[in-house]
């Protein structure tokens, strides 16, 4: 019996090529004021592309698009970053909007969030503040999608530590943080941006992530949907980049939906495979009770043959 198989392969590369001409991966910083959000853009893309302050104020003040560098495979790497969290300059609202602006900007979203933290002073309530109310910016999957870089690594060398036995000994905020993530973490040392092993250590997760979600980026069709409705008033509206977007967009749900139908008829071959395969052991344990009827009538037949052959035999001597 011949039934369609559900090619995950397939789906991948379809989805991938039909939402993300060129073959981009894209990466989302987000954290506190200081903590090295801007550096570790730098490091990541090797060049100094994004503004870097010393203050405790936010340098970037808005959503701030920047490409460079390759990743594995030849992908072009564009990397996303934003505002401080928690700066006493902007409101709640305002940095909503801002990271609304950013995914908008990052169409079809990221492939990885990079979630920002310093390892200069210990993981405080404030920051774990920051973690709480970013996920009240983003939907929970943002969760999965989430890598914790850890920046001032240079700060384990010094102590003679591995990161991994540093965090044995954090903060009970950090650890929740971590957990929630998925134990997802990397170090970088944004003083000596030239060593590249950092990077393809955060690469590495960006790759399984790729192959976790089928290359499906982190904002999905609906949300997209939504987040251009709340543009509306905006200058995207109308744009190049919007008419882009909505192209990409419908191609993108003709795909799913396409998968989604695919996999239905898979679905309907397994549950006829099923029944077929019900009614063969069905009939097997049909044969096999005649089987045992037959053998057990044989037995009888030659027993009751053996018995008139020695009464006949008695008989002819007698």
């Amino acid at each position: 019996m011949t039934t369609s198989t559900f090619n995950i392969d397939r789906a991948q590369n379809v989805y991938f090529t039909q939402s993300n001409q060129g073959d981009t991966v894209r990466l989302l910083l987000v954290g506190r004021t200081g903590s090295g959000k801007s550096s570790s853009g730098n490091t990541i893309l090797g060049a100094k592309k994004f503004k870097v302050g010393f203050s405790g104020k936010s340098v970037t003040k808005s959503p701030c698009l920047e490409e460079g560098g390759e990743f594995p495979g030849g992908s072009v790497l564009k990397v996303m970053d934003t505002p401080g969290l928690f700066d006493t300059d902007t409101t709640h609202e305002d940095t909503a909007k801002q990271l609304q602006e950013a995914l908008v900007n990052m169409h079809p979203g990221p492939h990885a969030i990079l979630y920002v933290v310093s390892l200069s002073q210990p993981y405080s309530e404030e920051d774990f503040k920051t973690f709480k109310r970013l996920k009240t910016y983003f939907d929970p999957r943002f969760l999965q999608y989430t890598i914790v870089v850890f920046t001032h690594g240079d700060r384990l060398k010094k102590k003679k530590k591995s990161l991994d036995c540093f965090l044995k000994t954090s903060t009970a905020h950090q650890k929740t943080v971590l957990q929630e993530c998925g134990m997802r973490y990397v170090a970088f040392n944004n003083e000596n941006p030239s060593d590249r092993n950092q990077v393809q250590a955060l690469f590495d997760k960006v790759q399984e992530f790729k192959k976790l979600f089928y290359r499906r980026p982190f904002l999905s069709t609906e949300e997209f949907d939504q987040t251009l409705q709340a543009a509306d008033q905006s200058e995207i509206m109308g744009s190049p980049l919007h008419r882009l977007a909505i192209d990409d967009l419908e191609s993108a749900k003709e795909v799913i939906n396409k998968l989604q139908a695919e996999n239905r008829e898979l679905k309907e071959a397994k549950e006829v495979e099923r029944n077929d395969i019900k009614h063969m052991m069905e009939s097997m344990r049909s044969i096999k009770n005649l089987l045992i009827i037959g053998f057990g009538l044989t037995c009888i037949v030659v027993i009751f043959w053996r018995e008139f052959r020695m009464l006949a035999e008695h008989c002819i001597l007698h």
